[in-house]
Order: structure tokens, then sequence, then C-alpha cells
């Protein structure tokens, strides 16, 4: 095997099916110079025999309980031999076949690279996702964490702090910015996501976390002015969403951003 370039790591737990989809996706990538780490969380779905039955020498894996999501990212870090880590969870998947050759051609400079993303809806309703500018990152994630690549040494020595429950990759990020370390946009459709995930699910929650760090890390006053209402109106958001129909939920969903 040639030298491992890109380290792709994947959690899991009890989602055997889009586990499956997102390794078939990686094994399609038409280059050889990655590995695959797979972070199961000691699943009962059957996810273990699945794992034990594949023979491909990119691919290492583990199954064990862990502390949580990030816990279980952080295991992945610890694994990684690249020289590049990106996150795919279970059910997530690159744009295409050429994701990884292309940004190996690209030959980047920077330490931190982050791309476009397609998100996906139950409703079948799908819409393509492009970061904001650097200078509103303090206001949250404004890539997703499935178009990032970030430089292995950096993120073995900047690893998720696992009190935040749901925006330690925010956490994470946000710090590698302030620390000043190179960013670099990459115009590029990267990866396939499900909505759904944790922090779209608790969303005033995970906005009370991103302000909770910006408290810790860059203390300004806009910034009470910016979060404190985001947060009350979440907290409406979510428990209207609790009564309406989902069909009327989708109605909002492709209207907001059409």
């Amino acid at each position: 095997m040639d030298k491992i370039i890109i380290s792709i790591i994947t959690i899991s737990y009890n989602n055997i099916n889009g586990l499956k989809k997102t390794i078939d996706n990686v094994f399609n990538q038409n280059i050889n110079i990655l590995e695959h780490i797979i972070i199961d969380g000691n699943s009962n779905d059957g996810t273990k025999t699945y794992l034990k039955s594949i023979e491909k020498n990119y691919l290492k894996w583990v199954s064990e309980k862990d502390k949580g999501i990030y816990d279980a990212m952080n295991k992945g870090i610890k694994m990684a031999n690249g020289e590049w880590v990106i996150f795919m969870n279970a059910g997530d998947i690159f744009a295409n076949t050429n994701i990884v050759s292309d940004f190996y051609n690209q030959n980047f400079t920077a330490d931190l690279v982050y791309g476009n993303c397609k998100i996906s809806y139950p409703n079948q309703y799908s819409r393509i996702s492009k970061p904001n500018a650097l200078n509103t990152l303090w206001k949250g994630m404004s890539f997703s964490h499935q178009t990032v690549f970030i430089k292995c040494d950096i993120i073995i020595q900047n690893k998720f702090d696992t009190t935040y429950k749901y925006c330690a990759d925010f956490n994470q990020i946000f710090q590698l910015f302030l620390k000043h370390y190179k960013f670099k946009f990459w115009d590029n459709l990267i990866a396939i996501i499900e909505a759904g995930g944790i922090s779209d699910t608790k969303r005033y929650i995970s906005t009370n976390e991103v302000y909770k760090i910006n408290r810790r890390l860059e203390p300004k006053l806009k910034k009470h002015f910016y979060f404190v209402p985001k947060i009350i109106l979440g907290y409406l958001i979510s428990k209207t969403k609790l009564i309406l129909p989902r069909k009327t939920i989708s109605f909002f969903t492709k209207l907001k951003y059409k």
C-alpha cells in the first residue's frame, strides 16, 4: 500500500445500513492512498459481524462502548496515520468517486481545507450548502465537518473537547481559526449528508453551546444580541415542530432554502 495521505474516520452506532453505504462509497474512491477507520459504539444490529467479514487492508475498525460522538471521533483520531483527516459518519458519502484523488492533486498548503456539501432531507428534498464567510464563523459551523480536511498533526493536538455534547466540532474549528491556522475554501461539492444530525434536531440547544463557546473564547457584547434572540426563537420553533404535520414542516423547509 502506498503512503497514506487521507484518513477517513467513520463513527457509527446501530446504523448498519448507513455504515454499508459509507464503506461502499469509500471503497469506490479511485485512489489507494487512503485508510478508512470505523469506530462503532458496540452496536447490536449486526455491525460487528459485518465488519469482521470485510477483507480490505486499508480498513481498520473497533467496536466498543464509548462516551458519545466526540469521544468516538477522538478514538478515530488516535488511530489515524494519514497526512490529512476527514470525518464521514455512517450514512455520509463523498459526492463522487474522484473527491479524494482531486483533493490530493490540488496539493493544498493550508492547515484546513473546507468545501460544499449536499444536504438530503427525509421528504426527498435536497439543497447545496455553501460555507459562509470566515469572519462570521463565530456564529456557528458555517460548513459541514464532512467537507473538512484537517492536517493530522494539527487535529491530534486539538482533539474534540467532550465536555461539549453538541458542538465540540465548532469549538475545535473556532479555536483553530482564532489561533490563526491557515484555512482554505475549496469550491467543490465534497459530501452528501442526511439532515437530522444531533445539532440539527437540538438546534436551540446547540446554539446555546455555540454561545457558551464564544463567551469563553472571544467574548464580545454584540454576540449577546445575536445569540439570545436566536436561542429563544429556536426553542419556539422546536416546540412548534412537535405539533405540526410532517408535510407542513417539509413545505417550510423548502420555502426557507428557495
